[in-house]
C-alpha cells in the first residue's frame, strides 16, 4: 500500500504499532516481508509480487481506502498524491489539479514517464471534462515519447472517448504510426505530419523530447 518499499517507521505507523520489531520478525519467519538491503533506516518489501498480490487482495475496498488515507496523512507533496488518488471517493477538481501541476513539473524537469502517469491520474479524478481530455491526452502522448508505447496503446480506447479536438487528431495519428510497425512506419509518420500541417500547435502541445523516463 506504501510503495514496492516502505520504511519500517512508516509501516509501524500504519499498523498503530508501537514497536514494529516483534512483528517484523515475525514476518520475515513467515516469509510475508523481506528486508531491502543495505538501506538506513530500515525498509521492508515484498518477497514476491504473489504475496504482495494475495495480501492486497484479502483487503476489502474500506480497508484499502482506509489505508491509502493514513499513507497519505503520512507523507507528503507528490509521494501522497498516489494514495490521494487511491482513496478517492469520487471527482476531485482540486486533487486533478494538483497532479497536473505535478505532472508538468515532473515533465519539464525531464522525467516524462512519471510526469505522464501523474496527469493520467489526473484525468481519472477530474469533474471537468476539460481536464479529464487534456490530461488523459498529454499522458498518452507522454507515454509515447518515452517508449512505453505498449502502455500508451493500451489506451486508446480511452482516447477514442475523447471529444474531437487537435490534440486528440495528433494522438491518435501517433499511436496508429507506432501500431504499423517497420512497413507501414512512414505511412503512419506521414499522419502525424498531416496533423501538425493542419494544427501547427501540436508541436507546442507535445512535451520536451529531452526525455529521462
Amino acid at each position: 500500500m506504501a510503495g514496492a518499499h516502505c520504511p519500517l517507521a512508516l509501516a509501524g505507523r500504519l499498523a498503530g504499532l508501537s514497536d514494529p520489531l516483534p512483528p517484523l520478525e515475525e514476518a520475515l519467519t513467515a516469509e510475508l516481508l523481506a528486508l531491502v538491503p543495505a538501506r538506513t533506516p530500515d525498509e521492508v518489501t515484498f518477497p514476491h509480487p504473489l504475496v504482495r498480490a494475495a495480501i492486497y487482495d484479502d483487503l476489502s475496498p474500506t480497508r484499502r481506502r482506509e489505508l491509502n488515507l493514513a499513507c497519505a496523512a503520512l507523507t507528503a507533496g507528490s509521494a501522497s498524491l498516489p494514495h490521494r488518488v487511491a482513496a478517492s471517493a469520487g471527482a476531485d477538481d482540486a486533487l486533478a489539479a494538483e497532479l497536473v501541476a505535478t505532472g508538468e513539473k515532473r515533465i519539464a524537469g525531464g522525467k516524462v514517464v512519471a510526469g505522464g502517469e501523474s496527469l493520467l491520474w489526473a484525468s481519472h479524478v477530474a469533474a471537468s471534462l476539460d481536464v479529464r481530455d487534456n490530461s488523459l491526452l498529454r499522458g498518452v502522448d507522454c507515454l509515447q515519447l518515452a517508449g512505453e508505447v505498449p502502455r500508451a496503446q493500451a489506451l486508446r480506447d480511452s482516447v477514442l472517448a475523447c471529444r474531437e479536438s487537435p490534440h486528440r487528431s495528433f494522438v491518435l495519428a501517433a499511436l496508429t504510426a507506432a501500431s504499423l510497425g517497420e512497413p507501414g512506419r512512414a505511412r503512419g509518420s506521414s499522419l502525424v505530419v498531416s496533423v501538425v500541417l493542419r494544427h501547427p500547435n501540436m508541436l507546442r502541445i507535445s512535451p520536451s523530447r529531452s526525455v529521462d523516463p
